[in-house]
């Protein structure tokens, strides 16, 4: 409790009149050495990225947390590596080594490797460009995180950080766990197909550490297979990435297969856990998700909402038992799940509107076409993916697909495979 002056001038005074000597100054060099507040614990991210308004929210979402009292005694020091933006494609000469030529560096690709890479690379799917381009900016980000400044976690730029109290010691707890033992595959999130997430939180909770050994499971057919996929929020170990950049090296077609004379890729949340598995390497998720992927964020591989990652998302939140309010969001992410609820609901409604031209009535059929009618209407609907179809039962050329017996059939086959076989087919 602080003194008064009053109180200062008395004991002054009785130290005086008692002839007591006054206490000598505290030497500048012993206050120099005394020992200083400790200083916040640092984590160095390393964020990959293509740029624009994803980078500038992952800056924002990182300046933001340094500001909340959760994270007043971490350090959160951010920095990027850029992405690979392959859906461009790579039919030109020399595209590949123009849009990843560090990697091909790093690899260390026989010429022979070089060119069959090159050749697959010309051979991709349009579907498979951002998979391939994704797995180049990941070997990137991994060679990034162990050289120069190392960095305690990889994130994708639609990751996104819980901002609870518990959520910050998790993450801080982990990263200070991997720099002590240094696993060679470290989940900070993951998804997976709801069975395996079962499966992995169960031994989560069984377990008292910041870290859980991963097991992998089986498949229908026995064999076994990874639990876990996504890449938003993980860190490797030097010995992993050498790992992986020799199986490259030796066996260069080991991410590539071919399929109808088009190539496809091994995604690279597929392909890490699969190396590590066959190389008996180490690999482990933290004992809760530190960060989740963003919800309803149009993937850069996928050019739509992933309904199924988000579902998947609110899966994995209610076994940890968190909300959507316990993760940094944007204000646009944050109102994602209602907009998704309406989504549905006017898909819902939509679907069960009766086929035809106002047809309500139940039993009568939605009007047909003659056949004088069918070649024009099948240039009117193809604008609308369906085309006029024959029923052999009804024995008429119904109008698109209103007809009741191709309603499950058109789910299956858009109308492309059906034009395959005549504007009129039949079934």
């Amino acid at each position: 409790r602080p003194l008064s002056r009053l109180t200062l001038a008395m004991v002054a005074m009785a130290g005086h009149v008692a002839g007591a000597e006054p206490r000598a100054a505290v030497p500048a060099s012993v206050l120099a050495s005394a020992p200083a507040a400790p200083a916040a614990a640092a984590i160095d991210i390393l964020c990959l990225t293509l740029g624009g308004a994803r980078r500038a929210t992952v800056e924002r979402m990182v300046a933001e947390l340094a500001r909340q009292e959760t994270f007043a005694d971490i350090e959160l020091r951010l920095r990027f590596v850029p992405g690979v933006p392959a859906m461009q494609g790579f039919s030109e000469a020399g595209s590949l080594a123009q849009l990843a030529g560090d990697v091909l560096a790093a690899v260390a690709l026989p010429p022979a490797g070089l060119q069959l890479w090159e050749k697959q690379a010309r051979k991709l799917r349009p579907d498979q460009l951002g998979v391939f381009g994704a797995t180049l900016a990941h070997l990137r980000a991994m060679g990034a995180a162990l050289s120069g400044e190392p960095a305690d976690i990889i994130i994708e730029d639609n990751c996104r950080f819980r901002c609870d109290v518990q959520g910050a010691r998790q993450l801080l707890t982990a990263i200070q766990w991997q720099r002590a033992n240094a696993a060679d595959l470290l989940y900070y999130g993951w998804l997976g197909h709801h069975d395996n997430l079962e499966k992995v939180h169960a031994a989560c909770q069984a377990s008292e550490g910041p870290t859980v050994e991963l097991q992998r499971g089986l498949n229908k057919a026995g064999r076994p297979c990874d639990v876990l996929y996504c890449q938003y929020g993980y860190s490797v170990s030097r010995r992993f990435y050498e790992q992986v950049l020799e199986d490259l090296r030796t066996t260069p077609r080991l991410m590539f297969r071919n399929y109808r004379g088009k190539a496809i890729v091994s995604p690279i949340d597929k392909f890490l856990p699969w190396r590590a598995a066959e190389a008996g390497l180490m690999v482990r998720t933290c004992r809760e998700p530190c960060c989740f992927r963003a919800p309803l964020l149009p993937s850069c591989i996928h050019e739509k909402w992933v309904e199924a990652a988000f579902d998947t998302t609110e899966f994995q939140l209610a076994l940890v038992g968190l909300a959507w309010s316990q993760i940094w969001l944007t204000t646009e992410e944050a109102e994602a799940p209602t907009r998704l609820a309406a989504t549905r609901r006017d898909r819902l409604a939509a679907e069960s509107e009766p086929p035809g031209n106002g047809h309500k009535k139940k039993g009568q059929h939605p009007p047909f076409l003659g056949r004088e009618q069918s070649a024009g209407a099948g240039r009117e609907h193809e604008r609308r993916n369906v085309v006029p179809v024959r029923c052999r039962d009804h024995e008429r050329t119904w109008a698109c697909c209103s007809c009741p017996c191709m309603a499950f059939f058109h789910r299956l086959m858009p109308a492309r495979f059906i034009q395959a076989f005549g504007a009129i087919g039949s079934h």
